[in-house]
């Protein structure tokens, strides 16, 4: 065993040694009496926070590597660490780590019962943890519940050949001609569901995050598997079923009958069931030779056709062109564009209730597009009409980067990695977390202002000009492959909000503050909605 002034060939600080010393002459001196018994176990408890503190700060403060540069950070409390400051004022924890960060050279440390957690904010440092995924370097951490509640073959879990292979086939689901059928669905589902909310907030503003939730799931569903999700029935069923596995992730992770991860399984289970049929009748219509009218359709139409190559050549068939994985796949698709595409709508009123003016601006522009009569207005939005509201797809943007919707993509350091940035060495076995808001609010002048016409390409151009500082949608191998269709929309559901409504948003005093869902949503958005007078 190592001298108490050593540990592992690093010294140990002064108060270090005398804690040590003390433990060992306790525990030197041990007698079968229930008083000595007590003393034993308060001198290893006494030696344990000592050996997990010490840890900790050796970490921060050199390393694996001797890398002389310091990780700031607090002193955690023993054991639990930030995970009850956490659980209790999440926004004031996660807000004090970054801003650390950001002040203090792009890092920051805590503890998070028992696991060192290092925060990223140095632009540098976060592009590198995104874009080394694999199992050497970085390795995407997921939520404890995401093993029972997506399944342990999920696409969030892979790496590698296999996973560069599936998002190849993804091509064909995202093109111009897919995201104008996909808009178009968008347009007639926003429309439908946004209809009774100036009656419906008559009497007094209201909480809207979950009609935006609910809309958003429809409507996901419609433009990802519509015509095979059945009738309205089948459809509350399945849509009760995906809600299942959102809360899932919110809920402690246990997995037991009643509990709410255990519905969040059951859930998938269900989804899994229609999706596979659904995938099925998919691949049959495509043989028929039957145009697509979902991304199922899309995806069904490459995966036939990559069937038909490999059997022609002989050769294997690629491990995810069967129903049963396609239906996973899509089920992945429903679930990532549910969180963070919700928040993002939420923060879409929220920000523009704030911010008249840029919703005046969204409006003008609205009608010199679409026209300025009520016949016009009440068209569908087509791609080639999105692409002319170049006012409305910079406020997009400026959404995007004010509030990033995931803030945060948790990896773990599967070696001893030196950060490009900072030059810090990151140890094997950390927790690390590349902040997608530090990401998005360092280099960007004035970062705190919401400002639309950073993004002027004809203006100031700061989205070129700090373009790799916007990461709303990640980076490297698990890229988001739907940020086109996710800001198309973000820019439908503002297009037709402008034409339709004036909004006011009732605030409070946490009115500027946002919660974690695990996205990040305004504390509150309660808003009022008045049939505007614009044609």
């Amino acid at each position: 065993m190592p001298a108490p002034s050593t540990l592992a060939g690093a010294a140990l600080p002064a108060w270090a040694q005398d804690a040590l010393r003390s433990a060992a002459q306790a525990l030197s001196s041990v007698n079968l009496t229930a008083a000595t018994v007590a003393q034993c176990v308060l001198a290893g408890l006494v030696l344990f926070v000592v050996l997990e503190q010490w840890r900790f700060k050796h970490k921060a403060r050199f390393g694996k590597g001797s890398v002389p540069t310091t990780a700031a950070g607090g002193t955690p409390v023993p054991v639990v660490g930030g995970l009850i400051e956490m659980i209790y004022d999440p926004f004031r924890f996660w807000d004090n780590i970054i801003s650390t960060a950001m002040q203090t050279g792009g890092l920051c440390w805590h503890s998070i019962f028992g696991v060192y957690t290092l925060l990223l904010a140095d632009i540098d440092d976060i592009r590198q943890s995104f874009s080394r995924n694999n199992d050497k370097e970085f390795m995407m951490a997921i939520h404890p519940n995401a093993h029972w509640i997506l399944g342990p073959k999920n696409i969030a879990f892979l790496h590698g050949p296999m996973h560069k292979e599936l998002r190849r086939s993804f091509v064909g689901l995202f093109t111009r001609k897919a995201l104008e059928q996909y808009v178009a669905k968008q347009d007639g589902i926003i429309r439908d569901w946004i209809r009774p909310w100036a009656r419906d907030t008559a009497a007094a503003p209201t909480e809207v995050r979950m009609w935006i939730r609910d809309m958003n799931a429809w409507t996901s569903q419609e433009v990802f598997a519509g015509p095979y999700l059945g009738d309205h029935a089948a459809r509350e069923k399945f849509s009760h079923a995906y809600i299942a596995m959102t809360e899932g992730f919110l809920a402690f992770p246990v997995c037991l009958p009643g509990t709410a991860v255990w519905r969040g399984r059951q859930g998938r289970y269900h989804i899994l069931d229609v999706l596979e049929k659904a995938a099925a009748a998919a691949r049959e219509r495509d043989l028929r030779g039957e145009p697509p009218v979902c991304l199922m359709d899309y995806w069904a139409h490459e995966v036939n056709r990559i069937v038909a190559d490999a059997e022609k050549s002989g050769s294997p068939l690629p491990e995810f062109a069967n129903n049963h994985r396609m239906a996973d796949v899509v089920m992945d698709f429903l679930f990532a564009s549910q969180d963070a595409s919700t928040a993002s709508l939420v923060w879409v009123l929220a920000l523009m209730a704030d911010h008249p003016d840029v919703y005046q601006r969204v409006r003008e522009e609205q009608l010199r597009v679409r026209g300025a009569d009520a016949a016009s207005l009440e068209k569908p939005i087509t791609g080639e009409v999105l692409e002319k509201m170049t006012y409305t797809r910079q406020v997009v943007k400026e959404i995007l980067r004010f509030r990033p919707a995931a803030p945060m993509v948790p990896q773990w350091s599967m070696s001893d990695q030196t950060m490009n940035g900072t030059g810090y060495t990151c140890p094997k076995g950390a927790l690390v977390m590349p902040s997608l808001i530090a990401a998005c609010h360092t280099g960007f002048p004035n970062p705190e202002k919401f400002d639309p016409d950073r993004f002027d390409v004809n203006g100031r151009n700061e989205g070129d000009k700090y373009g790799k500082h916007w990461l709303p949608f990640g980076l490297g191998a698990h890229y988001c492959v739907g940020r086109e269709y996710a800001q198309n929309h973000l820019a439908a559901f503002l297009a037709i909000l402008s034409t339709t409504y004036d909004i006011e948003r009732e605030r409070t005093p946490k009115s500027d503050e946002y919660i974690y869902l695990p996205t990040i949503y305004p504390a509150d958005s309660r808003i009022r909605f008045k049939s505007a007078t614009v044609a």
